[in-house]
């Protein structure tokens, strides 16, 4: 929200690697981004009519990295 975090606000997840290069760069992030990883990676969902389960895994070692319940 006008380019803030603010608490219970809006989150917006962003997971995407399509048509980035094989190999690591700097991100520059902005101050109203909380979390940037630069590892390739996987996200797993799982949803149904009461919850959604969000994990994300990075490809080099499928170790869980980040991971977020909602429920209605």
């Amino acid at each position: 929200y006008q380019h803030q975090c603010v608490e219970n606000g809006i989150t917006q997840i962003l997971i995407g690697m399509g048509g980035h290069d094989l190999t690591y760069g700097n991100y520059s992030g902005t101050k109203w981004s909380l979390y940037h990883d630069i590892d390739f990676g996987y996200t797993h969902i799982w949803a149904n009519k009461t919850y959604l389960i969000f994990n994300y895994y990075h490809t080099h070692d499928d170790h869980l990295v980040d991971q977020f319940h909602l429920n209605k």
